[in-house]
């Protein structure tokens, strides 16, 4: 990549709006497509834990199991499109900022923040643990490939100069860092790139077996 760059399709178009495109009539009306009136999405029954189309007509898309399997798309005003595609939970296609579905749980219904308890409780001395991910590895799985291991092998754990000097620790210092789960060495790296109070170690590289 040094040497010949990045490659791309200069006549390739961007695909914008993809949660616009039109879905077709037959599509629609494919079998086992259904339309849920309350949410306006269409949506394959067969593909939910339903056991027969009256079921799934009476619990409705958003209360029937695993409905979101079979969504097909949703019902707006101007036509019906693909919309956000739903990912394990039974949202409509809509970019939802209100949700029925939390309201339900008891939790708030439109986007709040509601602070950690544990951080509440933190004591003058403890910091927060986060992970993050760096581009050339998956998870903890690629950290025995050879190539990869050879970009990306070393996890220190970043932490911010205020946070670093009121603990003495300078960069490159071995630092233990221990949590309620458990505890390992690092080498700290000090660096703005984090915030005050916080701690964050990459959980790709650490395995032994």
């Amino acid at each position: 990549m040094k040497k010949h760059g990045v490659w791309h399709d200069e006549n390739a178009k961007p695909a914008y709006f993809g949660f616009k495109t039109e879905v077709a009539a037959d599509e629609l009306a494919a079998d086992g497509v259904i339309l849920d009136e309350a949410t306006g999405v269409y949506w394959n029954w067969t593909e939910s834990k339903a056991k027969s189309k009256a079921e799934a007509k009476e619990k409705g898309y958003t209360h029937t199991p695993k409905a979101y399997k079979g969504y097909v798309a949703q019902r707006m005003p101007d036509g019906v499109y693909i919309g956000f595609k739903p990912d394990k939970v039974n949202k409509s296609g809509y970019l939802e900022l209100y949700s029925d579905l939390m309201k339900e749980k008891g939790l708030p219904e439109m986007p709040s923040y509601t602070p950690v308890p544990e951080h509440q409780e933190m004591a003058p001395e403890d910091l927060i643990l986060t992970t993050y991910k760096v581009a050339v590895h998956t998870h903890s799985r690629t950290t025995h490939l050879k190539w990869l291991a050879e970009i990306y092998h070393d996890n220190p754990a970043w932490i911010n100069p205020e946070t670093a000097a009121e603990r003495g620790i300078a960069a490159g210092d071995d630092i233990k860092v221990t949590s309620s789960v458990g505890e390992f060495t690092t080498k700290a790296r000090v660096t703005e790139g984090i915030i005050p109070g916080i701690v964050a170690v990459s959980f790709h590289v650490g395995r032994s077996q």
